[in-house]
């Protein structure tokens, strides 16, 4: 039996109604039935202050213990030892999620408020009334509680709160979440990164009866990467998107990869309904370096950081400003790394490091002016912020200066995820600008002498006899030919080649090669030919008369 105040007061009444009998009863029996009113008025307090009221239990609170409406002031007062827990971390859409909590007064009320990825609150029965429902705890301060997910995706949080509104335990569950990851492992989640940083992003939860597809959004809200339709049943998918060297930097506003869930085992194109939408943001930033103070504050975007460098000689004291961290992160820790990937310095304590704003910038745009800037090496005061001096610096420092060559790093911490380790400045050494001056001067001489001496000599010597005979005719006929060819042919061909190389060290590599080709032919041919006929006749006639 359940005892309510009005049947305790009507209680109380009648023992008071019946009291006046008392005093007719005999002396003998009033001690015995004082005693016995005396018993009953104890009892009825106790049950005043165990069991103040009588409403049953309504669905969805502990069944255990009398539940008292808020409305009476029956909330839990804080102990100090409260939790609550869920009984998984990731859920699939439409799961019921298991919330238990510990460690709160016995008999009391609290409120659990379960607030959605999107920012509403409404009950766990599935019904998607707004608001949340209160839950009594049992005689050992404990609670159950079922919470039906309606398909919203996303990070969820629960919280235990007290009749003051003040929050007595709180934990976050995930339901189909997507989450982005340093490396390929997927160990490391991050939510900061850099161009030229591959993002890995990793879903879970997910329905093995169903299709998804991945997108990443830049922080206009462009589409840069689509997966396409994955349809391999798997509970677990992946992704990966790579930034690149002219993709925007993050402000105010961030990068997104979704992960959208489709109705059809199949099919996730056009036309088939979705059935919910899971995104997480990140974002993209970079270090600007700077040889002023002065150009390191004007930089709050991109398009104002134009004066920034990117190498420096050794020694420089550079100034940098970052844009594109996660924002409103407060004492943001500080690491330099040199070029082998060794510390150089940090201030990872304490209040002295700087914030991000709004927009994402380190130091935050609403800092003090001449302080909005991270400087390496530190300087000595807190003349240009406390993060600027490098007696806060874990140990007092010191920073070593700027003498290694190479790419310096700077390691921003917000607390995990929000951690980038970012190119900051590069180092190199000075040098004076070598003259090389190639001086190539190869000589090829051909000189072919090709000497045609051809000599033809044709003698005819020719000798005609007459003999007089009388009465007879003599003829002589001399026809010598003379032929003389020469046919001489020279041929001369020189080649020359000359390669002259001078290297100027340190930079400067001057190769000059002179490859002259001569080549000389002379061909002579003499022919001369020499014909001499000679013919000579003679008729003399001699007459004889005897």
């Amino acid at each position: 039996m359940r005892w309510s105040r009005l049947n305790l007061f009507q209680l109380g009444l009648r023992l008071v109604g019946k009291s006046t009998s008392l005093l007719v009863i005999p002396a003998r029996q009033n001690a015995l039935r004082l005693g016995i009113l005396s018993a009953v008025t104890i009892a009825a307090a106790l049950l005043i202050l165990f069991f103040p009221g009588g409403r049953q239990p309504i669905p969805g609170e502990a069944s255990s213990g009398v539940v008292v409406p808020a409305s009476l002031g029956n909330s839990c007062l804080q102990t100090g030892f409260e939790t609550v827990q869920t009984d998984k971390a990731d859920y699939h859409p439409e799961e019921t999620v298991h919330i238990t909590g510990s460690g709160y007064q016995p008999l009391c009320d609290v409120t659990v408020r379960v607030t959605r990825p999107d920012g509403s609150i409404i009950t766990g029965d599935g019904t998607g009334t707004p608001g949340s429902d209160t839950v009594t705890t049992d005689v050992t301060g404990s609670f159950a509680y079922d919470y039906v997910l309606d398909g919203m995706t996303g990070t969820y949080t629960v919280d235990v709160v007290d009749g003051n509104g003040s929050v007595l335990a709180t934990t976050t569950f995930t339901d189909a979440t997507i989450k982005t990851y340093l490396e390929s492992a997927r160990t490391t989640e991050r939510v900061t990164f850099e161009r030229g940083d591959t993002v890995y992003a990793r879903a879970t939860g997910l329905n093995t009866s169903r299709t998804y597809t991945f997108e990443v959004l830049d922080k206009n809200g462009v589409s840069k990467s689509f997966s396409g339709c994955l349809t391999t049943g798997a509970t677990t998918l992946d992704d990966q998107y790579t930034i690149g060297g002219t993709d925007p930097l993050s402000d105010s506003a961030n990068w997104t990869y979704r992960l959208r869930e489709f109705s059809s085992a199949t099919n996730c194109t056009a036309g088939t309904p979705i059935m919910s939408t899971a995104t997480t943001t990140f974002q993209v930033g970079k270090a600007f370096a700077f040889a002023t103070s002065a150009a390191a504050e004007a930089c709050i975007s991109e398009a104002t950081c134009s004066g920034a460098q990117s190498s420096f000689s050794p020694g420089s004291t550079v100034f940098i400003r970052i844009i594109g961290f996660s924002q409103g992160q407060t004492d943001v820790s500080i690491t330099w790394k040199k070029p082998d990937g060794t510390t150089a310095c940090a201030n990872t304590g304490a209040a002295d490091r700087p914030e991000s704003d709004a927009s994402g910038i380190v130091p935050s745009n609403t800092a003090t002016a001449g302080t909005r800037f991270l400087r390496y090496p530190p300087g000595s005061t807190d003349t240009e912020g406390q993060w600027n001096n490098v007696t806060r610096y874990n140990s007092g420092g010191p920073c070593p200066a700027t003498t290694d060559n190479g790419t310096w790093k700077v390691l921003l911490d917000g607390g995990a995820p929000a951690i980038v380790e970012l190119d900051a400045f590069t180092i190199v050494t000075a040098t004076a600008t070598p003259t090389a001056t190639a001086t190539a001067t190869p000589t090829a001489t051909a000189t072919p002498t090709p000497t045609a001496t051809p000599t033809a000599t044709a003698t005819a010597t020719p000798t005609a006899t007459a003999t007089a005979t009388p009465t007879a005719t003599a003829t002589a006929t001399a026809t010598p030919t003379a032929t003389a060819t020469a046919t001489p042919t020279a041929t001369a061909t020189a080649t020359a080649t000359a390669t002259a190389t001078e290297t100027a060290s340190p930079t400067a590599t001057a190769t000059a090669t002179a490859t002259p080709t001569a080549t000389a032919t002379a061909t002579a041919t003499a022919t001369e030919t020499a014909t001499a006929t000679a013919t000579e006749t003679a008729s003399p006639t001699a007459t004889a008369t005897a």
